[in-house]
């Protein structure tokens, strides 16, 4: 006969161990910055409710509230500390402010072994605030906690107080038209700039729009629609790039800082084209260390046709809008 054996009592016990360490293992492997977070969030949360009721100890022995609390204006946080100087204020994270200090060790001594501080307080502070409310109870909260949601930095758009060119230039020849007095190309100052064309059996369009690097030197990501050039009498931006486009070209602060970072443009037909109409200069001030997400160009231009079919090309002025986080 074929005998059957079961599981002894320390067999069993040997297994049981062994998913349990790793079931512990496997607890804290996944995601164990969030597990010990969490670990420390409990531990604030257990302290500020341990500084509450040895407050409450204190006001009910009393019969009323100490003179040091009764003097604090309702609502307002006070940062408990251990002693020493409460001069000045101690940034509270989970309040996204800065409070003052209240030195509550000496009122404490005969209700809490020992105040508690949180290990992530320097010099003298606990760590943990209290707020008075209008019956004389407290609110008591920690300034720091573990969060596992990862903030976003805002993007930040910002244009630059002249927002266009200071001094665009253009290219030395043309094959055709030419732009008369690119200095004209600014911002809203009245004038522009133009490239004359005969235009009576071709249509201009935009040729090239391409960023300008802060070497000087022309990018090769080539934003121009191929549209035609822009409305009849009817001046209007045309924009290129936008918040999440860097033009095939990764970037810093000091690049878009550069005098000579900025935009070409470039018009032409069937017959040939201009040269470019280069536009820099722009004045920005992004802070170093700034992460660049996206730039925008705005063109403000159109066209005009006299009687015979001339087609005068314009440009008013060009702007950039530069997205980043800082």
């Amino acid at each position: 006969m074929r005998s059957s054996r079961g599981f002894t009592m320390i067999e069993l016990i040997v297994v049981v161990m062994i998913i349990a360490v790793v079931a512990s293992v496997m607890f804290f492997a996944i995601n164990p910055a969030k597990r010990l977070g969490d670990a420390s969030n409990a531990i604030r949360d257990q302290n500020a409710l341990e500084l509450k009721q040895g407050l409450e100890r204190l006001v009910a022995d009393a019969l009323t509230v100490p003179d040091t609390l009764n003097s604090l204006v309702n609502g307002t946080y006070m940062l408990v500390t251990t002693g020493g100087s409460t001069e000045g204020q101690c940034s509270c994270t989970s309040l996204n402010q800065d409070i003052d200090r209240i030195d509550l060790a000496g009122l404490l001594n005969n209700y809490l072994p020992t105040l508690p501080v949180d290990s992530a307080a320097t010099g003298n502070d606990t760590g943990y605030y209290i707020q008075k409310n209008n019956n004389d109870s407290f609110l008591v909260g920690h300034c720091y906690e573990y969060s596992d949601v990862v903030a976003e930095a805002p993007v930040v758009e910002l244009v630059a107080s002249t927002a266009g060119p200071s001094s665009p230039g253009t290219a030395a020849s043309v094959t055709f038209g030419y732009w008369n007095l690119p200095n004209n190309c600014k911002i809203n100052d009245g004038t522009a700039t133009v490239a004359n064309t005969d235009d009576w059996d071709y249509t201009t369009i935009e040729q090239e729009v391409k960023i300008v690097k802060a070497d000087g030197t022309i990018g090769t990501q080539n934003k121009a629609s191929l549209g035609t050039w822009g409305q009849i009498a009817n001046p209007g931006y045309t924009s290129y790039g936008g918040a999440a486009d860097l033009w095939g070209e990764t970037w810093t602060a000091a690049d878009i800082n550069d005098a000579d970072f900025g935009v070409v443009i470039k018009a032409g037909n069937a017959v040939g084209t201009t040269g470019y109409l280069k536009m820099t200069n722009f004045l920005f001030a992004i802070p170093d260390g700034a992460i660049i997400d996206g730039i925008k160009v705005d063109i403000e231009r159109w066209r005009t046709v006299d009687g015979e079919g001339i087609v005068t090309n314009i440009v008013d002025h060009g702007r950039i809008t530069i997205y980043y986080r800082s």
